[in-house]
Parts: structure tokens; sequence; C-alpha cells
């Protein structure tokens, strides 16, 4: 006999409690550093890419963060962060969404990310991404 497995969903005010006491003061924080004029997603992507650079125990600097995240603009084949630890030999790309923690996210975010990968191989788009997505490629190609 098969049971049908059912997952909990959290409801949506605990979703937005969990939004407002997590992610928002690790934008704060980011906005403490970097000034009022830092956007939320702006201080998410600095946040986020820190705290995923921490948990796999290459921590950076401020400063080091901040300069892994300069090439979230037009033309970054899709990567928002990313750093290379030339120690351990890992490669971190990073594509960051601050989303409304009350509305779904769909799939859509998550493929746009592994397309990053497909982006990186390809010499042609490579050519035409901004100069921090070429200095990145460059640095691990």
């Amino acid at each position: 006999m098969t049971t049908k497995r059912t997952r909990s969903k959290a409801p949506r005010q605990e979703l937005k409690s969990l939004y407002e006491t997590r992610v928002m003061d690790g934008i704060r924080s980011w906005r403490d550093k970097r000034g009022p004029d830092t956007s939320d997603d702006r201080g998410f992507l600095l946040w986020a890419f820190d705290l995923i650079l921490e948990a796999s125990g290459s921590e950076l600097t401020d400063e080091q963060v901040i300069q892994a995240c300069e090439r979230d603009r037009s033309g970054d084949l899709k990567i928002d962060g990313g750093y290379v630890d030339h120690e351990t030999e890992k490669i971190f790309l990073v594509q960051a969404k601050n989303w409304d923690p009350t509305k779904l996210v769909g799939d859509d975010p998550f493929i746009r990310t592994w397309e990053s990968l497909d982006l990186l191989s390809d010499p042609k788009r490579i050519e035409k991404a901004n100069s921090e997505a070429k200095e990145f490629y460059a640095e691990f190609a």
C-alpha cells in the first residue's frame, strides 16, 4: 500500500515573518555598510552571496563580497556574483532574486541560473558580456 505524501506549507504570514526577521535583517546590514542608497535587491545579493560563501567555508571580507558582486548588470551572463576560491578550487556562481515572500517564485529563475553555465561556455556570448563577466571568465577559463 502506498501513501500519498503531503508537504506542509507554511502559511504566508509565517513566510513574511521569516523574510522580515532573516532576509530584511541581512539587507539592512548591507545597507548600513554601503549607505542608504543601497537598494533592497542589491542588499539581498550582497547578503545572499556572503551567506553562501560563509556556509561553504570560503569567507570573504566585505570588500571582496562587493567586488564579487560587481558584475550584476546588463551583460552579466546571468551571473550576479562570482568568486573563484583558488585554495579549494571551487567556483561560485550566484544569481540572486529578491522576491516578495507572499508570492510564488516558479522555476524560471532557477532555469535561468543553470543557463549561465551554457553562456559561459559560448565564446560568442562571452565576447558580448560586460567587462566584469569577461574578467571573471578569464579567471577560471
